[in-house]
C-alpha cells in the first residue's frame, strides 16, 4: 500500500516496477501456499487407513566402546 501511495504522489517508472514486483511475489506466494495446502489435504484424504492391530513397541539401548545407540522397533 505504501508503494501505491508513493506512486500516486509522484509516479515514476521505478515505483511502478517496484509495485509490479510486489504484486508478482504476492501472487507466487498465494498460489504456492494454495498448492501446498491442496497437496497436504490430498495426503490426508488418500492416506492408507490405520490398522486396528496394536503392535508392540520396544525400546532397546546398546552400548559399546565405540558408540552409544538407541533404537525403537515394532509396529505403531
Amino acid at each position: 500500500m505504501n508503494t501505491k501511495d508513493d506512486f500516486d504522489k509522484a509516479p515514476t517508472l521505478e515505483l511502478r516496477e517496484q509495485g509490479l514486483n510486489q504484486v508478482r511475489w504476492a501472487n507466487v506466494g498465494l498460489i504456492g501456499g494454495g498448492l501446498l495446502s491442496l497437496t497436504g489435504m490430498g495426503f490426508l484424504l488418500w492416506a492408507p487407513s490405520v490398522s486396528t492391530e496394536s503392535g508392540q513397541a520396544r525400546l532397546r539401548a546398546s552400548v559399546s566402546t565405540e558408540a552409544l545407540g538407541v533404537s525403537v522397533e515394532g509396529r505403531f
